[in-house]
């Protein structure tokens, strides 16, 4: 197979931008060889070699390279460049190598999503990561710009009790999926997005991205951490470090190789270091995750009273009425998202993990259950809205308005979207309701609707 290889050499500190901008050219993936200049190899199935002139030139590179090649098998050439990493008690090795005893190892081959552990920006952030599991349990994780999900594994490895792991590059999400599935990690949810379509709150945030996007969300990540969560923004260039340090409010976390990681200053590292069994750090028993709402009502579920790694045991028996529902079923455009969503809200009407499928998954309540199904590719661009012809909204029944209240209050700590500014009483004198309206991921409208 003839395929076309570009050659770049650029500055070391800005190869991965440039890797960056050679995979939006449409190529299977960037090697980098690090050096100064360092030197990036990709392969296309196109000519492309006025595409990286500019590339080149935007960086302040040179094409060294632009040809045809016959290449039968390059991306296992490739990858097999790629030798075993250690990083702090990790090691990072392709699918041809094997694991080593005694260590935490993630397989991770280079691929076109960024972070194989081979970047100094990747490498100094899983040790910052496990200096914090140290000082205490990283509880709820969000990985913004997830990349390849090494950070997530990561963190999984190092005892949170949940990742979600967001990016908005679709491509680099599959490939994440991908990692997690080969290694066996659970308790990774993928959001395709940014930092405004991360619903919750979280205990640690890890946030190994551009500059750009730091300063422009700095004014957000207060907004999205626990009460004495943790906070590390990494691929800042040493260079920016300051500038950066005194837009967002933070201090130096760490240095090295031309890179840092900054954090909040004054953080608490009184707690225990989590407990530890075959070199991995396991949750802490007891550990409160930040998900859990502020205030419950007796006999509520918590949503880490949720399990979401078995089926829930078979559904209790309820009578079953002429003509009542029997399920429904919402096709999403992301089920991973929709999953994170509905996982978080349903225990608190008492829904209970049902069956799941290739591409669909079930709550139940009783006899009664809600499906979320994929929605198919053709179908997903068209997106919901409340007002064309079909279903308008969803509505939940509530046992109190006390248990409205206490759901609205539960809303608003989430992030989650409130319609018509929060609880409200409707209905006529003789059938009043009191009623609390919100959306999910896709902007179905939900109720929440207590009858006297």
């Amino acid at each position: 197979m003839k395929l076309f290889r570009i050659r770049l050499a650029t500055p070391a500190s800005v190869a991965e931008d440039a890797a960056a901008s050679l995979a939006e050219l449409g190529c299977s993936g960037v090697h980098v060889a690090e050096g100064d200049p360092a030197v990036l190899e990709a392969h296309f199935q196109k000519d492309v070699a006025a595409e990286a002139g500019a590339v080149a030139t935007a960086w302040g590179g040179k094409v060294s390279g632009a040809e045809w090649v016959e290449e039968p098998d390059w991306t296992e050439a490739w990858k097999k460049k790629a030798p075993p990493l250690v990083i702090g008690g990790w090691c990072v090795y392709p699918s041809h190598e094997k694991p080593r005893e005694g260590m935490r190892n993630l397989k991770v081959d280079a691929g076109m999503a960024f972070g194989s552990g081979d970047h100094a920006t990747t490498r100094l952030m899983m040790l910052e990561m496990e200096e914090m599991a140290k000082a205490r349990p990283l509880g709820r994780v969000l990985d913004l710009g997830t990349g390849s999900g090494i950070l997530a594994m990561a963190a999984i490895q190092l005892g949170a009790t949940e990742v979600v792991a967001a990016d908005i590059d679709r491509k680099a999400l599959d490939e994440a999926r991908k990692n997690v599935k080969e290694n066996g990690i659970e308790r990774v949810h993928f959001v395709e997005g940014s930092l405004a379509k991360c619903h919750g709150r979280f205990d640690s945030i890890i946030a190994n991205v551009t500059t750009e996007v730091h300063l422009k969300r700095s004014g957000e990540y207060p907004k999205k951490l626990s009460a004495g969560g943790r906070l590390r923004i990494g691929g800042i260039r040493a260079e920016e470090s300051d500038s950066v340090a005194q837009v967002t409010g933070t201090v130096l976390a760490r240095a090295g190789e031309n890179w840092t990681i900054l954090k909040y200053p004054g953080e608490e590292t009184h707690a225990a270091p989590p407990p530890m069994q075959n070199g991995v750090a396991k949750p802490a028993p007891g550990v409160r995750r930040s998900e859990d709402p502020p205030t419950l009502l007796p006999g509520q579920m918590k949503a880490s009273d949720f399990a979401d790694v078995a089926p829930a045991p078979p559904p209790r028996t309820v009578d079953r009425r002429r003509g009542a529902f029997d399920y429904f079923e919402l096709n999403v455009s992301n089920l991973e998202e929709s999953r994170n969503f509905y996982g978080r809200l349903l225990p608190r009407f008492g829904f209970e993990r049902g069956e799941s499928g290739d591409g669909w998954m079930s709550f139940t309540h009783g006899e009664f259950s809600v499906s979320l199904r994929q929605a198919e590719e053709p179908y997903r661009s068209s997106g919901f809205h409340r007002k064309n012809v079909g279903i308008n909204h969803v509505a939940f029944a509530a046992p109190s308005k006390e248990a409205v209240d206490v759901l609205h209050e539960w809303l608003i700590w989430e992030g989650i979207t409130v319609l018509y500014g929060g609880p409200m009483e409707e209905g006529t004198i003789e059938a009043p309701h009191y009623a609390v309206y919100f959306e999910d991921p896709d902007r179905l409208k939900l109720g929440y609707v207590y009858r006297p």
